[in-house]
């Protein structure tokens, strides 16, 4: 989840971005252009497949059913984040991470601001002061075993998020400008550590996420001070890299499908399995397996949802562009993924 985050900042920068400029971040308006045309059309599709799900009992009276379109309504409008009915809601719950995104983006001007007045090393202070000071209300709640909790319109907000996705917009833009990679001292190591740490420590739990995006950022600059490291080319890994390759470019299909498949995987084997009792590493691994079909359906909506939804968010931008003067000249060739 931390590197859904993590990604879209940095895909941002590096598919428009202009190395010889004094900064990359590329202005608001081209970002929403962007950004809502490729990810807003392969979202609305993927809602009324996991629709019928929404009335858990199957009990199809009237509070379900204004709870069902209250529940399709914010997810929807991309607000869902903000309730705790519908942050998870019985639609598809990783879908909250895609209402935070979309928020994220409406915190960019301020991030273009930031960056230009105090520089990138202040800017990642800052929104980390922020995030962790959020994180940290709820981690004096676990310690002191309050009742009281983080209210949702903050712990669902994207300031709860922003630290974890700035940073992948600053390792963008450092890359881009051929500048020290972020994130790559000696001692780098040490956040995916804790990282894995976080999770048998219960006090620092409500930092794991942080935590996680940190550990890409770190592994990530590993890899890009590497482009061409043996391994990557000709070594015992090509395959599997390869693999994610084609993994990476279906990613976002990815995430909209598998938790419905994901869901139903319990299922299938207890049924399979004439309800007998099953060894949760034994489904564990069944989950994994799950992969497979999950890669194949997630290809079949990149290649006849998502990639026609990307062909018509640039029809709108050449349309638009043709009766407008254009923002930048870059506009009228944004890539596909």
């Amino acid at each position: 989840m931390p590197l859904f985050f993590f990604h879209p900042p940095l895909d941002i920068l590096c598919t428009t971005g202009r190395p010889n400029d004094a900064s990359v971040l590329i202005p608001f308006e081209q970002l929403v252009q962007q950004r809502v045309h490729r990810r807003r059309p392969d979202f609305i599709p993927s809602l009324p497949s996991t629709f019928p799900n929404s009335t858990p009992s199957g009990d199809h009276d009237f509070a379900h059913l204004i709870d069902s379109v209250g529940d399709l309504l914010t997810h929807f409008f991309l607000v869902h984040n903000f309730s705790k009915t519908y942050f998870f809601g019985t639609i598809n719950g990783v879908f909250w991470s895609v209402a935070v995104e979309a928020q994220l983006y409406a915190l960019y001007p301020l991030l273009l601001w930031l960056t230009l007045r105090l520089g990138w090393r202040r800017t990642l202070w800052l929104t980390a002061l922020v995030e962790i000071g959020l994180r940290s209300f709820d981690a004096l709640s676990v310690v002191s075993n309050s009742p009281h909790s983080l209210p949702q319109v903050l712990s669902g907000s994207p300031l709860y998020f922003w630290f974890s996705w700035t940073i992948g917009a600053a390792l963008a833009d450092a890359w881009l400008k051929a500048g020290p990679l972020p994130f790559r001292q000696a001692w780098g190591w040490l956040w995916p550590v804790l990282f894995l740490a976080s999770y048998f420590f219960k006090p620092s739990y409500p930092y794991a996420f942080t935590l996680a995006a940190l550990s890409s950022t770190y592994l990530m600059s590993w890899c890009l001070s590497r482009p061409n490291h043996a391994w990557t080319v000709n070594g015992w890994l090509k395959v599997p890299l390869e693999h994610l390759r084609w993994a990476g470019m279906v990613s976002y299909s990815a995430y909209l499908l598998h938790q419905p498949i994901l869901n139903t995987v319990p299922r299938i084997i207890s049924i399979i399995f004439h309800h007998h009792p099953i060894p949760t590493l034994v489904m564990y691994g069944f989950c994994l397996l799950a992969w497979f079909p999950i890669f194949g359906l997630s290809y079949l909506f990149y290649r006849y949802v998502e990639q026609p939804s990307i062909a018509w968010g640039k029809t709108v931008i050449a349309r638009a562009q043709h009766t407008n003067s254009p923002l930048d000249p870059t506009l009228s060739a944004i890539p596909s993924p």
